[in-house]
């Protein structure tokens, strides 16, 4: 009973602006029930299906002349331990966790085919990298927004400290949205023809 009322505490406070951030442990205790979807190809990265149906659900709800670029999608266990070489502590684990379903993309925004400013950019790590930096200007902070309005309409949620990382389907989705369940657990690309699909 403690530990549901601890759950619901750290949600709440998150939920409240209290906390900026679910802890790993909360995130981490979500159970997957993997739902079997297969791995699709959206814009040269591996996702699941839905989630590729998603993204161009949130092409389509950007003002004119903007675009979502793709940056990073389905990761495999050698693609997340470079990552963790490079960056140490500074990638999070529990967003790890969703690039490993296929349920996660890192997504950047882009303005008549160039990169909008978004005060940084993708895998910078730096004190403006949370989505809502209080060091942005302006411009930076609108660009954010398109990026951010357009996709969580689409049904993805937002990693408070990466403006550039959201996830459908997987634990950290599962636990910002205060779900029991996620529904994407840890994929693997077989050489399976089903899984050769391109979105």
């Amino acid at each position: 009973m403690l530990k549901f009322l601890r759950l619901y505490y750290n949600y709440f406070l998150v939920k409240w602006g209290f906390r900026k951030v679910l802890p790993a442990y909360f995130i981490n205790k979500i159970k997957v029930a993997d739902c079997g979807e297969e791995l699709v190809q959206y814009q040269g990265f591996w996702v699941r299906k839905r989630v590729a149906a998603m993204l161009k659900n949130a092409h389509r709800a950007l003002p004119i002349h903007f675009e979502i670029k793709v940056v990073s999608g389905f990761r495999n266990d050698a693609e997340q331990n470079d990552l963790r070489k490079k960056f140490g502590n500074k990638q999070q684990v529990a967003a790890e966790s969703g690039h490993a379903s296929g349920g996660a993309v890192d997504v950047i925004l882009l303005y008549w085919g160039k990169e909008a400013d978004c005060g940084s950019g993708y895998l910078d790590f730096t004190s403006v990298t949370p989505t809502w930096s209080k060091e942005l200007s302006i411009n930076q902070k609108r660009n954010r927004f398109i990026l951010y309005n357009a996709m969580t309409q689409a049904g993805f949620v937002n990693y408070p400290l990466e403006w550039w990382h959201f996830c459908y389907g997987d634990k950290m989705y599962a636990a910002y949205k205060f779900e029991k369940q996620a529904i994407y657990g840890k994929a693997t690309l077989s050489w399976q023809p089903d899984l050769f699909k391109t979105e």
